[in-house]
């Protein structure tokens, strides 16, 4: 087990009333093979639902990896759907390694899109955005990410989110990019997608994805609060950072959820610079409280428990 204490929260936004709140409940990694059986420490997707349903929210954010082994819509139907999919006219979907597997080539995810519908976008892209009471909303596709690298099958592929590229001048950065200078100056931003740029756990070696780094670049410069991730299966929350691991008020603060009942990582490598609370014995999900000008976090344990909390404020983007 890891679990650091909490620094001090981040100053409280200032406060607003309550019909300008909206609750986005957040996880990533969740339902296991149809028929595995729920374990102590496996297969806690239907504990984890009843969490998300006791937090009554507006939107919930599947982080990718929502169905396991392979992404197929029989299995959506048999393990996802029967627990998680009681939220399903209001999830707002993002697509993971685990959603491509039902393709050897990894081109592509059509049991989420099947399952999910025009929710998850449009199936050759996997990114859209959305609008949440003051909050703008980017989901983005990282996809078979690691398919790419060496041992991923197609390593002869230059490293890169996979099938859909988000690299610079890509066809989603530039998506992203054009959106985002759209938006007004006081508009509060968050984007999520399935692998995290920073992470401290996968089975005991630290996995960064400096593959994102221009997404992330291209939401610092336009004044971006939150980024949400999953893929490693635990909870950290990391300080505001820029694209290349400095820590930057500036910058995104990350939140990784990878606790939506799969499994856990319970032996990740050494926490990384930057990761302020890292938790790898708790399945839970992320609550995010949203106002014209900030934002309150819970992480939520299945059985109720708040491990960690706190506030921050939006950036100032006229400045």
């Amino acid at each position: 087990m890891r679990l650091t204490p909490a620094p001090p929260s981040p100053a409280a936004p200032p406060a607003s009333s309550p019909s300008t709140t909206r609750t986005l409940v957040a996880a990533g990694d969740i339902a296991c093979i149809p028929g595995d059986p729920e374990t102590a420490s496996a297969c806690r997707h239907a504990r984890t639902a009843q969490r998300v349903a006791a937090l009554s929210p507006d939107v919930v954010a599947a982080l990718g990896d929502a169905q396991y082994q392979r992404g197929e819509l029989a299995n959506y139907l048999a393990a996802y759907n029967p627990t998680w999919g009681a939220f399903k006219a209001i999830t707002r979907p993002a697509t993971g390694n685990h959603e491509y597997l039902d393709d050897p080539g990894r081109l592509t995810a059509a049991g989420h899109f099947g399952y999910f519908g025009a929710a998850a976008g449009e199936p050759d892209e996997g990114y859209y955005d959305y609008e949440l009471g003051a909050w703008h909303v980017f989901v983005l596709n990282s996809g078979a990410l690691e398919w790419t690298r060496a041992g991923g099958g197609g390593a002869a592929l230059e490293d890169d989110c996979f099938p859909v590229s988000c690299a610079a001048g890509s066809d989603q950065e530039t998506w992203l990019r054009d959106r985002l200078e759209t938006l007004p100056d006081d508009a509060c931003v968050m984007a999520y997608w399935h692998h995290p740029r920073y992470s401290s756990g996968w089975g005991g070696v630290a996995r960064p994805h400096p593959e994102l780094s221009a997404i992330w670049q291209t939401l610092q410069e336009h004044g971006a609060e939150l980024a949400l991730t999953a893929h490693a299966h635990n909870y950290e929350r990391f300080a505001p950072m820029d694209a290349a691991g400095n820590l930057d008020p500036t910058g995104l603060r990350q939140f990784v959820v990878g606790t939506g009942g799969r499994s856990l990582f319970t032996d990740p490598g050494p926490q990384q610079p930057g990761s302020e609370r890292l938790d790898t014995s708790s399945f839970g999900v992320l609550e995010l409280q949203l106002e014209p000008s900030g934002y309150g976090f819970r992480f939520v344990d299945e059985n109720g428990a708040v491990l960690d909390q706190g506030s921050g404020a939006c950036h100032d983007r006229a400045s």
